[in-house]
């Protein structure tokens, strides 16, 4: 922070560009100077002058250029408006769309030329050939790595996630932890003790496919409750709800909400354990974002708030290894129920991948890889988002979350999306169809984007191809 002005020099750094576009010396698609020169210029750190730039390239100022450099991008863009809160049927409902998700399942990730469906990053922008060394090297160090692990989960990586959490500012022992296989495992554990088939679970709406999976195979009920794009599950809702319906659980994603990519406003948080803990119902907190801000600290949890009510969820899916199929989940008063679940079903989870990533955490790599992949996240959706402007019809809304990779995009109300869907799988562009995120006839003119790719000319080419395709379909 410079004395003079009050303000971080990265801050100043952004006032400086913006003001040499006011003044004409920056010109609509012209490039700027490069982090080098400016940061010689200044007589400040490289890293200082990126964090300026990726901050002005995630307000949709700037875009990066692969091996080109920084460029302006045209300020006279239109600025495309966020969705409304959502507004689904109080009424509990069945989930009747297994079998399409299944369908789009086999071919979200299968697409010949592009995939936006999925939501993972691209191997190519995580450390996938270090975190093969980390497995290399550990099984090497374990003679019986191709033994059963214990069914909690192998200490050293219990160890390694309760370490990274309290660096957080959150606390989370070791003794209420167990490893799951991925965290739908865990939330189906959850759910399998909290319910019975018939009951009603609460879930944000529009919501994971994955949950509403869940609840058709457990034979439970989704209960969607209004949702903001910004902050989240509506609390005068979830009151009344709680009040109203034998609810048993709900299952909230507080930070950077899949796939709204909301976070729950942090005054807001205490109050909704509260409310629980008077009604009696759990919470499954999904945090499988959590750990992925743009910027600024990471944000806390509900389990912090309330360790009886909130059954905790986390994975290594959307930050470093989707493919490990490593979780855990946390919880005081029920681990001794899920334990006993998790020892009748898949037993154990995978020993060499639990060993690899404990690995990877104990070098300390893995905090330097998620502060470089937070920045990587925040200029990918940045670069969507600008994309999005340009080539989707008039009419399209679109989220803007402050962390993770996934952008919501909704269409004039007569847009089709799973038609466009199957227009765009046939040319190999995938993404995920707004239908299958509700367990009502909701969100049929909305899609989810994944933006967690390398962006380069090609990736533009197919975004502007998806575009291209909606305004297609709406002439129709």
């Amino acid at each position: 922070m410079t004395a003079d002005s009050g303000k971080f020099l990265y801050e100043e750094i952004q006032e400086l560009i913006l003001e040499m576009v006011k003044t004409g010396k920056l010109q609509a698609g012209g490039k700027i100077p490069s982090l080098r020169e400016t940061a010689q210029k200044l007589k400040t750190s490289v890293t200082t002058v990126m964090k300026a730039y990726m901050e002005l390239e995630r307000k949709g100022f700037i875009e990066s250029r692969p091996k080109s450099g920084y460029f302006l991008v045209n300020t006279q863009m239109r600025r495309l408006p966020q969705p409304e809160a959502t507004s689904p049927s109080p009424i509990p409902n069945p989930v009747s769309k297994f079998d399409l998700v299944m369908q789009l399942y086999y071919t979200m990730g299968k697409t010949s030329k592009i995939s936006f469906a999925v939501a993972e990053p691209s191997s190519k922008l995580l450390p996938t050939d270090e975190l093969a060394k980390m497995m290399k090297k550990a099984m090497a160090q374990t003679p019986n790595h191709s033994s059963y692990e214990t069914i909690g989960g192998l200490p050293e990586l219990k160890n390694q996630i309760a370490y990274h959490m309290l660096s957080n500012g959150i606390t989370m022992p070791t003794d209420k932890m167990i490893i799951t296989s991925g965290g739908s495992e865990a939330i189906y554990l959850a759910l399998k003790i909290l319910t019975k088939p018939g009951d009603s679970v609460i879930v944000e709406s529009p919501c994971y496919f994955g949950y509403t999976n869940i609840l058709h195979a457990l034979g439970i009920y989704a209960l969607e409750l209004p949702t903001h794009p910004v902050t989240g599950i509506d609390k005068e809702a979830l009151r009344r709800a709680l009040m109203r319906d034998d609810v048993k659980a709900a299952i909230i994603q507080p930070n950077y909400n899949n796939p709204l990519g909301c976070l729950i406003p942090e005054r807001d948080r205490q109050e909704i354990t509260e409310m629980f803990r008077s009604s009696g119902a759990v919470i499954i907190e999904d945090d499988i974002y959590g750990d992925l801000p743009h910027e600024g600290e990471r944000p806390s949890t509900l389990y912090q708030y309330d360790r009886e009510s909130v059954i905790y969820v986390s994975s290594f899916s959307k930050t470093i290894a989707p493919g490990y199929r490593v979780a855990w989940m946390c919880s005081e008063k029920y681990l001794t129920p899920m334990f006993k679940y998790k020892a009748s079903t898949t037993v154990d989870t995978v020993r060499p991948t639990q060993l690899a990533l404990a690995e990877y955490l104990a070098s300390g790599k893995y905090t330097r890889h998620l502060k470089k992949f937070r920045g990587t996240c925040a200029s990918l959706v940045a670069s969507f988002t600008n994309a999005i402007s340009k080539y989707f019809p008039e009419g399209t809304r679109i989220t803007r979350p402050k962390g993770g990779f996934i952008l919501w995009l909704e269409l004039p109300e007569t847009a089709d999306t799973l038609a466009i869907y199957q227009r765009a799988s046939h040319e190999g562009i995938g993404f995920a169809p707004g239908t299958v995120f509700s367990s009502q006839d909701k969100y049929n003119n909305c899609m989810r984007i994944n933006c967690a790719v390398v962006w380069n000319d090609e990736t533009e080419m197919y975004l502007k191809r998806l575009g291209e395709l909606c305004h297609k379909a709406l002439k129709e």
